[in-house]
Formats: C-alpha cells, structure tokens, sequence
C-alpha cells in the first residue's frame, strides 16, 4: 500500500514540475511576441470599433445594396407561362402558329403540345393529311396524321374505315373480293 501513495506522491512531484516548465516557456513566448494579445489590446480594438457608427436599419446603404425584390419582366414572364395548360409555353404557340388561350387551337381532340411533341398531326389543322380523318381519329386507328394512305396499298385511310378494311394493313384492301 505504500508504494501506491509513493507513486501518487511521485506523480504529483512531476506534475508540480510540468507545470513550473510551463510557466516558464510562456514567459520565453511572451517575451518572442508570439502571445495572444493582452487584455489591455484587447480593449484598445474594442474602442476602435466603437468609434464608429452603426448602420441605421432604415437608411438604404450606400452603394445601392440588394433589398431583396427581384424584377422580372412581366412579358418574359408571360412568355414562360402556359395560359391554356397544353404544355407549351405562351412564347413556344406563337412558333407553332396556336393560340395560346386554347388547349386545342384546330379542335381536333388533341391538345397542342400532344401534336407538337409526339407529331401527331399539326396543330393548327383538324385533319392534318386531309383524308377525312381528325387527327385524334387517325391517333385512335393507328394510322399515320401525315399521310392519307397509312398502308400505302392505294385507298385512303377513311375509305378503308368506311369499307371494313384496315388502314394499316397493305394486303387487306377494299373490294377484296375473287370474281370467278
């Protein structure tokens, strides 16, 4: 039991030491200039700054600062706007030649920016290749809104619909009928 005080009493001898070193390498610091500042330099800075005057909170700054309002042009706004919910931008139906305020400015059944986007026909024309089909009726066959005769055998894609053929489908024609 005593060689555990002897060794307590031995590390606080060391401790003691340490710690009178330590006093002396600050003095060696404070002495080499490489010391934080003394509290006397601290209130000298402090005094500085209180020299000056504080901003007014109302008072707009100087150099015109940021007072947070952004201007926006309202006909750029207007333009990256989409009045009739088609999903084209007010700017991007005037390029296309629709009306902005109108979802489906030819009436076909399909929305602007749906022809515009998937072409699908053209959007200012009810029946884009003029075969008496809408375009939302050449969407709903299969046929192609571009061209009048989809298969390509020779019939119009509305005659093939009227007379039961499919308007897709080369090989089945109108009047396929054997005359023997």
């Amino acid at each position: 039991a005593q060689s555990d005080c002897g060794e307590t009493a031995s590390s606080a001898a060391n401790g003691n030491e340490n710690a009178a070193s330590t006093e002396a390498n600050d003095a060696d610091e404070s002495e080499s200039g490489d010391e934080p500042p003394a509290d006397d330099e601290e209130d000298a800075a402090e005094e500085e700054d209180e020299d000056e005057p504080e901003a007014d909170p109302e008072e707009e700054p100087e150099d015109g600062g940021d007072d947070g309002i952004i201007d926006i042009d309202p006909e750029l706004l207007y333009c990256f706007f989409d009045a009739d919910s088609d999903g084209l931008f007010n700017c991007e139906e005037s390029t296309h030649g629709t009306d902005p305020n109108n979802w489906d400015t030819d009436g076909d059944g399909l929305g602007d920016g749906l022809e515009v986007g998937s072409g699908l026909g053209d959007p200012t024309l009810f029946d884009t290749d003029n075969d008496a089909l809408s375009d939302f009726q050449e969407m709903t066959w299969g046929t192609n809104p571009w061209s009048s005769d989809s298969d390509g055998d020779g019939y119009s894609d509305s005659n093939e619909i009227f007379w039961g053929s499919d308007p897709t489908d080369p090989d089945d024609e109108p009047f396929d009928i054997d005359w023997l």
